[in-house]
């Protein structure tokens, strides 16, 4: 529970260098008020161009601390992107919000209006205020995770991710989420957790839920579970919130050290393995990103124990396309051509990168060195 409290403390910290807003949003649905939460990510302002994925979080009067934390805290490692993050606080309003019909288990009056709420009017306040993009998550927690779980039996739902802590799944929700899931054809991110002291029932009926999801054969459908060891139902949270956010976006992140073990050094082409780990996040996340500097590393490290020289003349193309104001394209050709037998062009592809961005070890001082020594070895 310490650590717990110490995570948290340090993720709200950070929510210092956020921008958070309080915002009215006047609903013609449920003829009120209510008012939402927003943080912006840190340099949103200065990102003019930029586009950016939405959590919207229900209880978003306790709820949506610990998740602004968290999303701005993984985006600053690049674990997960940076996203908007939206609160719906509910305090007053929480039972009439996920009110459901007890026979046919579907939203009903004032569920069906937040429903609408949710659906017409939050988001299109969202999207004509801020500048987002198409992947939107959905958080929430118990009784209104089981109602979160309506957004998905409409054609083209409006989230793509759903993190639901230890909903309160009703009797029909399983078979029809298990409808859902197997028949997807849009790709459908689903986060499900509990832990080892939750709510006996809850824990029951999602611990069942887990079995049959499990058994779902469905590309389009990325499911995640986690059983907390040693946890309740408050104070899985944190654990889960943490877990989610990295599975659901776990394409995202920069090759690791486990990833260049397991996936990189096994590929066919290493090059390609890197266009398309940007392509699949550009794809699955609606997001346009610049190739990190520490990928192209693991990309050259992978040619160089392999000794896939022909393949530094791509990743030089790559360089130049994405990182053209580094050093990479220039150093990157003058090893494929030293590779090759062709010292001469090596040399000339060392000199002309001098000047540009120093990345890492590529510094101007050993592109120069490099060029040096080829002159003076071949009397150039």
């Amino acid at each position: 529970m310490k650590k717990l409290i110490i995570l948290l403390t340090i993720l709200f910290g950070y929510q210092n260098y956020a921008q958070i807003e309080y915002v009215e949003v006047a609903s013609k649905i449920l003829n009120e008020t209510r008012q939402i939460k927003v943080q912006l990510p840190r340099n949103y302002e200065k990102n003019e161009d930029k586009f950016y994925p939405v959590i919207v979080v229900f209880d978003g009067d306790y709820l949506f601390e610990p998740v602004a934390g968290l999303v701005d805290y993984f985006s600053y490692w690049e674990y997960i992107p940076e996203a908007i993050v939206i609160g719906i606080n509910q305090v007053g309003y929480r039972n009439d919000d996920g009110l459901i019909d007890t026979d046919v288990q579907y939203p009903i009056d004032s569920g069906a209006q937040f429903y609408d709420f949710i659906n017409l009017e939050v988001m299109k306040f969202v999207d004509e205020n801020y500048r987002t993009s198409p992947f939107v998550v959905i958080t929430a927690q118990d009784y209104m995770a089981n109602f979160a779980s309506f957004f998905l039996m409409k054609d083209n739902p409006l989230f793509r991710g759903y993190i639901n802590i230890s909903p309160d799944y009703t009797s029909k929700t399983t078979d029809r989420l298990k409808e859902v899931f197997s028949s997807k054809k849009q790709k459908t991110w689903y986060y499900l957790s509990t832990a080892e002291d939750d709510i006996k029932e809850l824990r029951k009926t999602i611990r069942a839920s887990n079995a049959t999801f499990q058994a779902i054969d469905n590309n389009n459908f990325y499911y995640y579970y986690d059983d907390f060891k040693d946890q309740d139902h408050f104070t899985q949270v944190g654990y889960a919130l943490s877990s989610a956010f990295q599975k659901i976006f776990s394409l995202y992140k920069p090759i690791s050290e486990d990833e260049y073990l397991t996936k990189v050094l096994k590929a066919d082409n290493f090059v390609e393995y890197l266009i398309e780990k940007y392509d699949d996040i550009a794809e699955l996340y609606a997001l346009d990103i610049k190739m990190r500097t520490s990928d192209f590393f693991y990309i050259n490290d992978a040619i160089e124990k392999n000794e896939a020289w022909e393949q530094f003349k791509d990743l030089s193309s790559l360089a130049e396309n994405q990182l053209p104001e580094t050093l990479f394209s220039s150093y990157f050709l003058g090893r494929y051509y030293e590779e090759i037998g062709k010292p001469k062009k090596a040399m000339r592809s060392y000199n002309s990168g001098y000047g540009l961005k120093e990345v890492g070890f590529i510094t101007n001082d050993l592109v120069i060195q490099k060029a040096e020594k080829i002159k003076k070895i071949f009397g150039y």
